[in-house]
């Protein structure tokens, strides 16, 4: 009886081990998937690490407004019922941004009223001399013209931790190993001053520090949709280009299509390629133009969709007035907080560490297919100084190197001065313009700089 009795409590004992020792196997397991890393964890573990020391006191900042809702314009459709448009932007209390803009160049002595080709004359050597002190900007202008004699290594902003993902670690300052300016690059620049906005744009935001979201566009009378909502930022490329009647101008990395339907929207009669090398893009970019043109008008007509990597372009010599190169990135503002698809996936590690490489050999196809006289615009949506300034003094290293061309680089801050009381513009890049993100006007960000072949 007794043994009957022990044998009977040493079973419930084992079984209440193995209940607590379950119960305690399952708390650990839970634990574990609280502390799982995502994509985008990893992003801002990287955006921490390298951005923080670029930008200093003003990451928190720009780290919040990442994190945080974006901000949106209307472009308004030009082929729907534009009035119609914009009595209704106006009801909903967005008001035009060529007040603020118009307003803001009626106090610059430097603006010109039409915009004009570019002077040679105001052309600026920067190969052998610093600009003098009769220049038109002020010290910190004068600041953002160097020589490639005194160019920093870009690899200061490269973090020194490692990439975990792979069977072996892979240093993250390796993907800017051929970036790194080992050789003197002879240029000239030359100071942009401002124009008009396109006399055709209408374009609606809601003010300073309100975060109200748009309507969804609606169907004109004429079936097509009355607005275009994006990124107010992305606007600044094309505005950029000086799109012109006559121009032949290459998209090279159009979809999904707000650009390209930003230049259109300009009303200029020009002839626009439309290129991408995937074809779910492209399928959103069609989609795109079939909701906001009409077939019936002469617009489509001069608007051509090819499917072709951009870098081919390199072999068509001299074909286009106008490039806009608005390349793949690492599109920083949805890698810090979506996880689909995001670049910073340790699967990705390898197809990150090369995205500089391809941005590299995209501009220059571009800077090969534009004609003399032409102009190319190269943009990201990335805050890294690698795919911004890198690219663009590697890229201009290589024609260096390679082909007898010769470039100007635009100086674009004055030009862009006038929408610094919609955004907020960085003074680090070494080329170009970046716009950073900040709560009250959470736009960006975006990188743009802007070059002319000349020979």
């Amino acid at each position: 009886m007794f043994r009957v009795l022990r044998e009977l409590c040493s079973k419930i004992g084992n079984r209440q081990f193995s209940v607590e020792n379950r119960l305690f196997k399952s708390k650990t397991h839970w634990a574990k998937l609280n502390r799982k890393k995502w994509a985008s964890d990893y992003a801002l573990e990287n955006f921490d690490e390298y951005y923080r020391p670029l930008l200093g006191d003003r990451w928190p900042a720009v780290r919040l407004a990442l994190l945080s809702k974006q901000k949106y314009c209307a472009v308004v459709n030009n082929f729907s019922d534009p009035d119609a448009a914009e009595s209704l932007l106006r009801r909903i209390g967005t008001h035009d941004i060529r007040c603020d803009y118009e307003s803001s160049i009626d106090d610059d002595d430097s603006f010109v009223p039409e915009a004009v080709e570019t002077d040679a004359s105001a052309v600026v050597d920067t190969s052998n001399q610093e600009p003098s002190g009769e220049s038109l900007l002020d010290r910190d202008d004068r600041q953002r013209f160097f020589s490639a004699k005194t160019q920093s290594d870009f690899a200061e902003f490269v973090p020194a931790t490692k990439l975990k993902g792979l069977d072996d670690f892979v240093n993250e300052a390796d993907y800017i190993s051929t970036f790194k300016p080992e050789k003197e690059v002879s240029f000239e620049t030359i100071v942009d001053d401002p124009i008009p906005l396109p006399a055709h744009w209408k374009v609606y935001t809601y003010g300073r520090g309100d975060i109200r979201s748009f309507p969804s566009p609606r169907l004109s009378s004429l079936g097509v949709f009355d607005y275009y909502l994006m990124d107010a930022t992305s606007l600044l490329p094309v505005f950029a280009l000086n799109v012109r009647d006559g121009d032949k101008i290459l998209d090279m990395c159009a979809a999904p299509g707000g650009k390209s339907l930003a230049i259109l929207q300009t009303l200029k009669s020009v002839n626009l390629v439309c290129n991408d090398e995937s074809q779910s893009r492209l399928g959103r970019l069609r989609h795109i133009f079939s909701s906001y043109l009409s077939s019936k008008d002469k617009v489509c007509g001069r608007v051509s969709v090819s499917l072709v990597d951009g870098r081919k372009y390199a072999s068509e010599s001299e074909v286009f007035d106008k490039i806009l190169v608005d390349v793949p990135c690492t599109t920083d503002r949805l890698s810090a907080t979506v996880d689909d698809n995001n670049i910073f996936h340790p699967m990705r590690i390898k197809e990150r560490v090369h995205i500089p490489e391809m941005q590299m050999q995209l501009l220059s196809a571009a800077l090969k297919a534009v004609k003399p006289g032409g102009t190319v615009v190269y943009s990201t949506c990335s805050i890294s100084p690698i795919q911004n300034s890198g690219v663009i003094h590697m890229a201009l290293r290589h024609m260096w190197e390679t082909t007898t061309c010769k470039f100007l680089l635009h100086d674009l801050h004055r030009a862009f001065r006038p929408f610094g009381s919609m955004f907020e513009f960085h003074r680090s890049p070494k080329y170009g313009e970046l716009v950073l993100p900040i709560l009250p006007q959470n736009f960006g960000p975006m990188y743009v700089c802007k070059l002319t072949k000349i020979a």
